[in-house]
């Protein structure tokens, strides 16, 4: 049990880490470096406590991300550029991950950031534990 608990606290060191460093071009690469796992142990990891694997999972927090910062009315340019990316690489990306255009006016459901999910489930199952 008590590994299992190990593995969810990396998990979420990984995603505070990922939140805090969204506009920084966060990779897999360069949050292993920082959790001190390899590439695969740390993706393996992740998939193994959230269900969704990590590279997929920083894909679309960016892609929200750009989405709710244009709705804010940033250009499309500063947010891609906050990003790191084209601008015709963030709208092909979502378009493929969506299927919907980034401009478009209808409303967009915002997943929560799996933290608090992950969070909740870690504080009931020490509950339970104890």
């Amino acid at each position: 049990m008590e590994a299992r608990m190990k593995e969810q606290e990396i998990i979420v060191e990984s995603l505070i880490h990922i939140e805090w460093h969204i506009d920084e071009g966060v990779d897999v690469r360069e949050l292993s470096q920082v959790l001190h796992y390899s590439p695969q142990r740390l993706s393996r990891m992740f998939h193994k406590v959230t269900g969704i694997y990590l590279s997929k999972y920083i894909r679309l927090r960016v892609l929200m991300e750009a989405k709710r910062r244009l709705s804010t009315y940033q250009s499309l340019y500063d947010v891609a550029k906050a990003f790191r990316l084209e601008p015709e690489t963030l709208i092909r990306s979502f378009r493929k991950e969506f299927g919907d255009s980034l401009f478009s006016f209808e409303e967009f459901s915002y997943p929560q950031p799996l933290g608090k999910d992950l969070i909740k489930k870690m504080m009931i199952a020490s509950d339970a534990e104890v």
